[in-house]
């Protein structure tokens, strides 16, 4: 499991997750994150569908409104902040 650095076309560079299976893989699978970034929780996805043999990545989309490796934490506050915003 390692980051590495993806150019993108608006001249910015995007950090991606990436884990890595085993033995070859024979497809790979994009690991989208939700509001709080490539937190544990979605590096743990990516991790386990790495050791379900498939290559998985996970982009940090947020790349260019947050410095590389940052993420929300995920609390009581936001779930309860979520649950109004939905009702």
């Amino acid at each position: 499991m390692t980051t590495i650095r993806i150019p993108v076309a608006d001249g910015t560079t995007m950090t991606a997750y990436l884990a890595r299976p085993a033995a070859p893989a024979p497809t790979g699978v994009i690991v989208a994150h939700e509001l709080f970034g490539v937190n544990p929780d979605i590096r743990g996805v990516a991790d386990d569908l790495a050791a379900a043999g498939y290559l998985a990545i996970a982009p940090e989309f947020y790349h260019r409104d947050a410095p590389p490796g940052r993420w929300l934490e995920r609390d009581d506050a936001w779930a309860r902040i979520l649950v109004r915003l939905a009702s």
